[in-house]
C-alpha cells in the first residue's frame, strides 16, 4: 500500500516473494558461513542430499517470479544470493536444517507501530480493537497520507481524505479520490457503507507467491467477510492446497461472539438471566461398567 500497490495485484505478489526470497537466502547463506566453522546440523551427512534438493527448489522457483519496477534490485540481489547459498551449502553443508517462518505478529506489529502483521493486509483502513479491561481502541491506517501523497494528491486534497476517512470510515467516498486508485486501499473486510474489499483469491495467491521462499509455513488468518458462503470457504481451502500452501486458517468476520477487530464499535447483548435449580436430594441413577 505504501508504494502505491493493490496487496491483490502480481505486482504486489512478486515484490513480496522477491524480498522473502533475498531474506531467506541471505539467513541459508550465513548457515552454511557458520557451518564452516562450527559443522553443519546434526545428521547433516544423512539428509545432504535431500536438503541440497530443497535449496534447489527454493533457487528455481525464482523463475516465476516476474520482474518489475518495484522489485527489479531485490530480485536481482535474490539470485546472486541463492547462487551462493547452493555453492555454499555444497561445500560446507548448513547449520541449521530451517531458517525462515512467517509469523502473525499481532502484538509485535503494535510495537512496531506497523499498520498490518506479517502477511496479512490490514483488516480495515479504520477499524475498532476490543480492549481485554472492555472499551474500544480505534485504528486509523497511517500509510494513507503517505499513499496518496506517493500517488500525486495535493496537501489540501489528503487533509480532505484522512478527515472523510476518520469520521466515515469509508475511502470509497472520500472526496478527491479517484476511482483508479481505490484497489491499493482495499482491506479484508468492507468499510461502513462501502462494497470494496479483498476477496479471498487475493489472499491466497499472496501466500502461495510467498510460500516457495520460506523454510517453515506461514502463519496467516484468511479474512473473509460475513456474507461468505460454504462454498467459497471449501473453494479457498481447495486452492491453497493446490497452489502449495503449508497452513491455512479461515476466519469469517463476525463469526464469533468477540473477535479482536471490528469495523464499527459491537453493541453489547442483553445479558441472559440465569436462574439456579437445585436437584432433588433422592433421585435416581443409572451405573454402566467399563472394561
Amino acid at each position: 500500500m505504501a508504494l502505491g500497490l493493490p496487496y491483490d495485484s502480481d505486482e504486489a505478489r512478486d515484490l513480496a516473494a522477491s524480498i522473502t526470497a533475498l531474506m531467506t537466502g541471505t539467513a541459508y547463506k550465513l548457515s552454511a558461513e557458520i557451518a564452516s566453522k562450527l559443522g553443519p546440523f546434526t545428521e547433516y551427512e544423512r539428509n545432504k542430499e535431500p536438503m541440497m534438493e530443497v535449496m534447489k527448489m527454493h533457487k528455481d522457483h525464482l523463475k516465476y517470479v516476474k520482474e518489475n519496477e518495484f522489485n527489479k534490485e531485490i530480485l536481482e540481489k535474490a539470485k546472486e544470493t541463492w547462487d551462493e547459498v547452493i555453492e555454499f551449502g555444497e561445500k560446507y553443508g548448513f547449520r541449521n536444517a530451517q531458517a525462515t517462518v512467517i509469523a502473525p505478529t499481532g502484538t509485535i506489529s503494535f510495537m512496531m507501530d506497523a499498520d498490518t502483521t506479517g502477511i496479512e493486509p490490514d483488516f480495515a483502513l479504520v477499524k475498532m480493537k476490543q480492549l481485554v479491561g472492555g472499551g474500544y481502541m480505534k485504528i486509523v491506517n497511517k500509510t494513507v497520507p503517505l499513499v496518496l501523497k506517493r500517488l500525486g494528491y495535493t496537501e489540501e486534497q489528503i487533509k480532505d481524505i484522512v478527515k472523510h476517512l476518520e469520521e466515515t470510515q469509508n475511502i470509497e467516498t472520500t472526496p478527491h479520490i479517484k476511482e483508479e486508485h481505490l484497489p491499493v486501499f482495499d482491506c479484508s473486510i468492507k468499510p461502513p457503507g462501502g462494497k470494496r474489499y479483498i476477496h479471498w483469491m487475493g489472499h491466497v495467491k499472496m501466500v502461495a507467491a510467498v510460500q516457495p521462499f520460506v523454510s517453515g509455513g506461514i502463519s496467516k488468518t484468511f479474512n473473509m467477510p460475513n456474507e461468505t458462503t460454504i462454498q467459497e470457504i471449501y473453494d479457498a481451502y481447495f486452492t491453497a492446497w493446490k497452489l502449495g500452501i503449508k497452513c491455512f486458517a479461515v476466519y469469517r468476520d463476525g463469526s464469533k461472539a468477540t473477535q479482536a477487530f471490528y469495523v464499527s464499535k459491537q453493541e453489547k447483548k442483553q445479558e441472559e438471566i440465569f436462574t439456579r435449580k437445585r436437584l432433588p436430594d433422592i433421585r435416581p441413577s443409572e451405573t454402566h461398567k467399563f472394561l
